[in-house]
């Protein structure tokens, strides 16, 4: 990916939810995928990575950063937000490599 889009941040559909999804024992937080999954694996990066002074509490949305594929929990307000151009999305059945019928 970083060879076609370069360095930058990818939103990767991944949200702080109250009282649902799985409780992430680095963040102390509730995260759920967009499409209602719970977290089963975790990519984080130490809290103290980036200087931003917004609240951790406040941190809804996370980005993964490359070339590592690290994740950041940001907020809306977040410069890193901001810079976050791009999303990874998951499609299922994106490719039928299965013959064609009556062929």
């Amino acid at each position: 990916m970083e060879a076609v889009f370069g360095h930058k941040f990818y939103g990767i559909g991944l949200k702080r939810v109250p009282a649902t999804g799985a409780l992430s024992k680095r963040t102390k937080k509730w995260w759920q995928w967009d499409n209602g999954d719970p977290i089963t694996y975790a990519n984080w990066l130490p809290n103290d990575f980036f200087s931003e002074s917004l609240d951790a509490s406040e941190r809804d949305y996370v980005v993964m950063s490359l070339p590592d594929g690290r994740w950041y929990a940001v907020s809306p307000d977040s410069v890193i937000w901001r810079m976050t151009e791009m999303a990874i999305l998951e499609k299922a059945d994106v490719f039928d490599n299965s013959p064609a019928q009556g062929k």
